[in-house]
């Protein structure tokens, strides 16, 4: 039997026969109070899909153990770290094809064996949630909101990751070429893909965890497992029993050098995904008009370059936009227009009514700008403001 046991309290747990049936499953507040079986269970630890990332690279060779021996360094670009700190196992390859590659911190996996040994459970295999979603005989990628604001994706390949719900959008126009037949877990989710000219989307009922998606996976689907073996046991056991203090102190060396915190690493990661997010936002609601957005921040930089060619107040335009952006953050408030000129920025707002006006100035105003309603009006059902701005006299 393969149990699989999330690592986040309260744990969810299912145990799966060898022909991939659901055999039991349940939740425990702790781990020591899982009912694991030592001499039949091999224990399998379910991370989040931030912890486990997969990408795909190419990589010039037809031989399995040249090709694993190059993704470290294939990858080396995509890493916020030295390569040293993660550890890389192969998910999927065909020679002549590329490959997709798992990626995970090395002191992630430390931790992780720690607190299932001290819970008295010996860790056998490793996977990320979104690895265990179903794939739909007539699609190539399920995509499924959890509940709780993240969103799961897995293609046929073993590509998958999760993401902010909020980011669904960002994630399909990121998409060089449709990915074909979509599975989705949501009818709302559905809609929203739709509404992003997808075509091909299947409503499938899945559920939204992994113990769910474990009842809809084929017979036939493998889990790759993506923990590294624990070098310090293997060599434990070969090693003359006079030289282990030397095999430990150059385990700790190792470690020393390796000098990686995982916590500090998931917290930069996901700092530098809210951080795109707003980049975005303030691209959309600067440049509306803009309607497929591959990446933010470099598209953001040739229009900030268009809009200061010809105009010495480059430099400015940039300050003043990034004042005014914060407080067009509610929904229901649209940058309808842009233009600078001799160190002014004008814009126009549309709002719900001619008191969000009021309320849009006032917050110009505590972004250190001097602010000028100049005219106003109505169309259709909303209320638009012309404004001028300047940069304060403190500014």
């Amino acid at each position: 039997m393969r149990l699989f046991v999330g690592i986040d309290a309260p744990h969810h747990w299912a145990r799966v026969n060898r022909q991939g049936q659901v055999h039991r499953d349940g939740v425990a507040e702790n781990l020591e109070s899982i009912p694991v079986k030592p001499r039949s269970d091999e224990v399998w630890a379910v991370v989040g899909g931030e912890d486990l990332v997969t990408a795909e690279v190419t990589i010039p060779t037809r031989h399995r153990r040249k090709l694993i021996q190059a993704l470290p360094f294939a990858l080396e670009d995509q890493l916020t770290e030295d390569v040293d700190a993660f550890h890389f196992s192969l998910i999927d390859w065909k020679p002549g094809h590329s490959a997709v590659a798992g990626i995970v911190s090395r002191e992630r996996v430390r931790r992780l064996r720690e607190k299932f040994a001290e819970a008295g459970i010996r860790l056998d295999g490793m996977v990320a949630d979104y690895q265990l979603l179903p794939i739909h005989p007539q699609a190539v990628v399920t995509v499924a909101d959890q509940g709780d604001g993240r969103v799961s994706l897995l293609r046929a390949n073993g590509v998958g990751g999760t993401l902010d719900l909020e980011s669904i959008e960002l994630w399909w126009s990121s998409m060089e070429d449709s990915p074909g037949g979509i599975a989705v877990n949501d009818a709302a989710l559905g809609r929203r893909l739709l509404g992003q000219r997808a075509a091909d989307v299947y409503e499938w009922d899945i559920g939204n965890s992994f113990v769910q998606w474990l009842g809809h996976r084929s017979r036939n689907a493998t889990t790759v497992n993506l923990l590294p073996c624990d070098e310090s046991e293997r060599l434990g056991e070969a090693i003359v029993p006079g030289l282990r203090p030397a095999v430990f102190l150059l385990c700790l060396a190792a470690i020393a050098r390796i000098g990686v915190d995982a916590y500090e690493y998931v917290q930069l990661e996901r700092e530098h995904q809210r951080l795109t997010r707003e980049i975005t936002e303030v691209f959309q609601q600067a440049f509306p008009e803009e309607t497929r957005i591959v990446n933010a921040r470099s598209q953001f930089r040739q229009k900030l370059a268009e809009l200061s060619r010809g105009s010495n107040g480059g430099g400015e335009f940039q300050r003043l936009l990034v004042a005014v952006v914060p407080a067009m953050r509610s929904k229901d408030t649209s940058l309808e227009e842009v233009s600078f000129r001799d160190e002014t920025l004008e814009i126009v707002c549309a709002v719900r009514n001619f008191a969000d006006l009021d309320r849009l100035k006032t917050q110009f105003s505590r972004s250190g700008l001097e602010v000028e309603l100049v005219g106003s009006g109505a169309l259709d059902d909303r209320v638009t403001g012309r404004y001028r701005l300047k940069a304060g006299a403190s500014g």
